[in-house]
Order: C-alpha cells, then structure tokens, then sequence
C-alpha cells in the first residue's frame, strides 16, 4: 500500500473519531436532559416609590412611580395641571423622593413653609439648591448622605456631608431644619 492511500486511510480514520465523539457528546447532553434547557431568565424587579401631590392638578392623591421619574412625569400621572396652576414656580425637572409631598401653587398664591426654614430631611433638590451656597453638586451630596445613613437628627449633622463645613453650617442654619 502506498503512502497516498495510508494517509487517506488515517484522515478518514481520523473524520470518523471526530464525528464519533460529536456524537457521543451530543447522545451525553440529551440524557442528561440539557438539550431541552434554557438559559435561566433574569428579572429585575423595579423599585418603585410613593410621592403625594397636591395643589393645582386634575387628580391630587399619592402615586407610585419609579425612583427616576421627575416632577412633570408625577403632574401628568395627577391628569395634568388645572389652568390656574403656577408651573414657573416649580422646576418640573427635579427628581422626587419616597414619601415627598409636592404641592403646585395657584398663579399668583404665596406659599407659606410653616416657619420659612427648609426641611433638610425631606427637601427636595430644587428646595436644596435655594439656600445660600448650595449648588447641585452639594444639594446632591445631602440627598445621598440621607439616603445612605437615614434622616439627620441635628442641624449639626450636616457638616458631615462632604463639602460642607462649620462656616457653610453657620450660613445655613437659619435657613433649615431638621424638624416636620
């Protein structure tokens, strides 16, 4: 037999081991019942959040939306604002928070915050963002710090968010509080 013929025989030889073994894999998968399983499904449950509105809607009342919904998602949920609704007094853009009240004035209404202080344990960004020195940046640093370690029980409390210091404090404590 010639060397021709002997490497025909060995490739053929060789095909047939690896189509043997495809095969005994394949025979192996299917007692094993692996061939009629999927892959696992993943589902992400998403968290959701409740947030009252109040004032100048169509549908005042407490709604469930997800953590990244804003303001103007929520007052279209509420059936939209009445026309008599102030909407340049609000910034529509602002994220919410779980449990937050938001009320809508009436064009022209004055809206009155119990002592004038802002709430730094339920303030919104936007409200967080009026008082003095306080940018989105360090508004948002508040909202983190809260959401990582829970309400503040002092004023005081506040300069351990990062960026702010005694002298920020002392420029902001007649402006907030940590009361309802």
């Amino acid at each position: 037999m010639g060397s021709f013929a002997k490497e025909k025989i060995f490739i053929t030889l060789l095909i047939m081991v690896l189509a043997l073994s495809s095969l005994w894999s394949y025979g192996q998968s299917i007692i094993k019942g692996q061939w009629q399983e999927e892959p696992a499904e993943i589902v992400f449950e998403e968290r959701k959040i409740y947030v009252h509105i109040a004032g100048q809607v169509q549908t005042p009342g407490v709604y469930q939306i997800s953590p990244q919904d804003r303001l103007f998602h929520l007052v279209e949920l509420a059936g939209g604002a009445t026309e008599k609704a102030d909407l340049d007094a609000i910034n529509l853009a602002s994220l919410l928070e779980d449990g937050q009240r938001v009320y809508i004035p009436e064009i022209g209404e004055i809206v009155e915050k119990g002592d004038g202080r802002i709430n730094i344990n339920t303030a919104s960004q936007a409200e967080l963002e009026s008082l003095p020195g306080i940018g989105p940046a360090l508004a948002q640093r508040i909202i983190d710090y809260r959401a990582r370690y829970g309400s503040f029980r002092t004023v005081e409390e506040l300069t351990k968010v990062s960026g702010i210091g005694e002298k920020t404090l002392e420029n902001l404590r007649e402006y907030i509080s940590v009361g309802p």
